[in-house]
Parts: C-alpha cells; structure tokens; sequence
C-alpha cells in the first residue's frame, strides 16, 4: 500500500523549486530580450538630444561634445547598453532632458494622473456593467440578454461602430 502523503512531502518542494527557478529564468529572458529591444530601438533614432544644439550658432560644438560626454553618449553603443542595464537595476532611471529633473518623478506623476483618470472610468464601467446585467433579466421582452451579450463588442470598440452604425 503506498502512502501518499509522505510521496506528496518529498516530492512537492523539489517541483515547487524546479517551477520557481524556470520562471525565474524566464524573467530573466524576457528581462533581457525587452531592455535590449528598447534600448536598441531607442538609440537607433537619428541623432541625440543634443544634435539640435548644433544648429543653434549661440552654442559652441565643444560645449555640445562636453555635453555628450556628460552623459556618455560619445562611448561605444554596447557600454552605453551595460551602464543603461545596471542603472536600471538600481532604479536609477536618470535625468531626463527634457523636463529638466529626475525621471522617477515625471514617472509618478503620469502614473498618478493615469490612476486618476483611469481608476474612475474603471468603477464607472464595472458598476454600469453590473446593473445593466442585473437589470436585463427584469424585462426579457425589451432587452434580451443574448443581444446585450452579442452587442457588447459593438460597444466596446467605439461610438458610430456596430450593426446600426
């Protein structure tokens, strides 16, 4: 007679472990192949930054080229890619240019004004959906439940779309 617990004890942490380190692995690649595929697709654009203060005759090319060195943008595109990689791993997502201060910041920012914006419509929706569904039953000869359920991609993807449009 086998016992399956005991075969369930030994067995289960080894699997467990086993299916932890291959997702592990797998976000590890997928790390990899995305931080890769944005920082490539990123420095293939024409140009930098600072490429524009060329055409400005105000600023000299040496304090454009001690520009690019500041933010070694002159060095080799794979160190470039090595120092990108472990800043991010740092958290250290840089200065940005543009808005003239850290990119942590402007990040929080646009994300606090998407759940802002997002966050409601998202209640908004659920709630609308949930009464909708919970009201249809109460006059199956006006609003069948099928038709709510076929039309619902209609709706979904937009005003003017579907079968009366």
């Amino acid at each position: 007679m086998i016992r399956y617990g005991n075969l369930v004890r030994k067995w289960m942490p080894s699997r467990m472990l086993s299916w932890i380190l291959k997702r592990a692995a797998q976000w590890v690649l997928v790390f990899f192949l995305v931080t890769s595929a944005t920082f490539l697709l990123s420095s293939m654009i024409p140009g930098d930054f600072f490429a524009t203060h060329l055409l400005d005759p105000s600023i000299r090319p040496e304090t454009v080229a001690q520009l690019r060195h500041r933010y070694s943008l002159d060095q080799p595109i794979f160190t470039q890619y090595l120092r990108w990689v472990a800043d991010l791993l740092h958290l250290n997502l840089g200065y940005s240019l543009f808005y003239q201060r850290p990119v942590a910041p402007v990040i929080l920012d646009a994300i606090v004004k998407t759940l802002w914006i997002g966050l409601p419509a998202f209640l908004i929706g659920s709630l609308g959906g949930i009464v909708l569904l919970d009201w249809t039953p109460g006059f199956p000869d006006r609003i069948p439940r099928r038709d709510c359920a076929w039309d619902s991609p209609w709706y979904l993807s937009g005003p003017g779309s579907g079968p009366s449009a």
